[in-house]
């Protein structure tokens, strides 16, 4: 069996857990399977032509989106407009 050693402090004193997760008994890293790293975006830096490039695909992007609404709205209109025009009569 191979000795557990903590990536973070070279520690070997280390267990594994029942979960698959490893524990560095000195420093509290966890690392290995189960293990979910999560990552949080500060800043991002772009200049200004690649932003316009970046929002007019954006925009092209949407347009099928577009269309697909509209449709569902004009077939609910047309089934809830019939119904309540014949409310009217």
């Amino acid at each position: 069996m191979s000795e557990l050693k903590c990536p973070k402090c070279s520690s070997p004193r280390a267990t594994e857990l029942p979960s698959g997760i490893k524990k560095c008994l000195d420093c509290n890293n966890e690392w290995g399977i189960g293990r979910t790293n999560s990552v949080y975006i500060k800043d991002i830096k772009m200049s200004f032509p690649s932003m316009v490039i970046f929002m007019v695909k954006w925009v092209i992007a949407s347009i099928p989106a577009l269309i697909i609404l509209f449709m569902i709205g004009m077939i609910l209109t047309g089934i809830f407009g019939v119904g309540i025009a014949t409310l009217f009569r």
